[in-house]
Order: C-alpha cells, then sequence, then structure tokens
C-alpha cells in the first residue's frame, strides 16, 4: 500500500522538476538574448561616441587651420601696409641726411601710410593676439609721431627708423610663427599702456622712444653699425 503510493509521487517531483529545468533553460536564453542585445547597444553606443569625438577633433583642426591660414593672410597683407609706412618715413630722412637737399618731401603720405595702416590692423584685430596689437600700436605711434610737421627729422632717424620696422617685422613673425621665431636683440618701445599712450599723444611718445634709442649708444655708433641694412 504504501509503496503504490510513493510512486506517483516521485512522478509529479520528477515533472516539476524538468518543468523547473526548461523554466530555467528558457529564462538563461532570454538573458543571454538580453546580454547580446545589450552588449551590442553598447559596442553601437561606442562606436557612435567614438565617431562624435573623431568628427569634432577634425572640426577642431580644421577650423585650427582655417584661423592660421587667416592670420598668415591679415600679417602679409599688414606687412605690406608697414612696408609702405617704413618707405615714407625714410622718405624724410633724404632732406637731413643730404640724400636730396633740395627737396624737403610733404609729410602727408606718411601720415597716410600710418593711417591706413592702423586702419587695416584694427579690422584684422581678432586675429591677433593683445599682446602684439599693443606693441604695434606703439610702433605706429612713433611712425604718426614723426609725421607731425612739429617734429624735427634728423639724419639718425633713418636709422631709428629701420630698426623700428625691423622691430615690427620680428613681432609679425612672432606672432604668426609658432615655431622657430627668433630672439630680438635691437630697440624696443618704450612699454607704456595704451591708455597711457593715448594721453601722451603720438609726438610726445615718439620723442621719448627717439631719445632712448639714442642714448645707450656713441653718437653715431647705431647708424654704422645698421648702415646697409634695409627694412
Amino acid at each position: 500500500m504504501n509503496e503504490s503510493n510513493a510512486t506517483p509521487d516521485k512522478t509529479g517531483t520528477l515533472e516539476a522538476d524538468l518543468i523547473k529545468i526548461r523554466l530555467e533553460h528558457k529564462l538563461s536564453v532570454r538573458r543571454m538574448v538580453l546580454d547580446r542585445i545589450l552588449l551590442g547597444l553598447l559596442v553601437g553606443l561606442a562606436a557612435f561616441v567614438a565617431d562624435l569625438i573623431v568628427e569634432k577633433f577634425k572640426a577642431n583642426i580644421s577650423e585650427s587651420r582655417f584661423f592660421l591660414e587667416q592670420r598668415h593672410a591679415a600679417a602679409t597683407a599688414f606687412r605690406k601696409k608697414l612696408a609702405l609706412v617704413s618707405n615714407k618715413s625714410l622718405q624724410q630722412t633724404e632732406f637731413a641726411c643730404q640724400l636730396d637737399p633740395g627737396r624737403k618731401v610733404s609729410r602727408v603720405p606718411l601720415k597716410q601710410a600710418v593711417a591706413d595702416a592702423g586702419d587695416y590692423l584694427n579690422s584684422a584685430s581678432l586675429l591677433f593676439g593683445k599682446a602684439y596689437l599693443d606693441r604695434m600700436e606703439r610702433v605706429l605711434n612713433i611712425f604718426g609721431g614723426a609725421a607731425a610737421e612739429k617734429t624735427i627729422i634728423k639724419c639718425e632717424h633713418r636709422f631709428f627708423f629701420i630698426e623700428l620696422t625691423n622691430y615690427a617685422t620680428h613681432i609679425t613673425r612672432e606672432e604668426v610663427m609658432s615655431e622657430g621665431a627668433t630672439s630680438w636683440s635691437g630697440f624696443t618701445p618704450e612699454p607704456v599702456t595704451i591708455a597711457a599712450l593715448e594721453k601722451m599723444g603720438s609726438i610726445e611718445y615718439h620723442d621719448l622712444n627717439f631719445r632712448k634709442w639714442l642714448t645707450p649708444l656713441k653718437p653715431g655708433a647705431r647708424g654704422s653699425a645698421d648702415k646697409g641694412s634695409g627694412p
């Protein structure tokens, strides 16, 4: 009697275990499927993020290259403006140096060249750093002071203008070139603030720098050293 009752219980237990195994298998299969789907989503998301990073990097490089190209073009154009300023300033020394004693050149072309260079620099100011703009503003103010009618142009100004132009060329090259810029050991304009420069005026600032240029050297030393060099 007891043995006959035990057989159905074992059979029921076996069936329950089989059902449990089947359920666990189905759940395992579902988990594997979900894990694969999740892994695929993660891989796809990682690839998407990587593509975004790469595209952003490419865009940044492209923007940087475009900016550098624009800066180089602006610097080249400004250098031509500066060359004209230098040329007109040197013409002012021809009478004082007895290179052309019969002719005294008008200062209007020099004033106009300085104004044009200043206007161009202002229009391209977003392409240059503040330090460069401040230094170039000092250079143009010196030339502007020289263009004033009350400023007495001496023969020494010829070599002063040449060195000032060389300095302006140097800082422009330094601004454009991230590497390979050489150090400058020549004359440097008095480093006053732009506010102080505006208060002082270009004539006074020119006189201050011309005296500074003359002071360290014996008379004629700088002129003989620079003779033959060009702007």
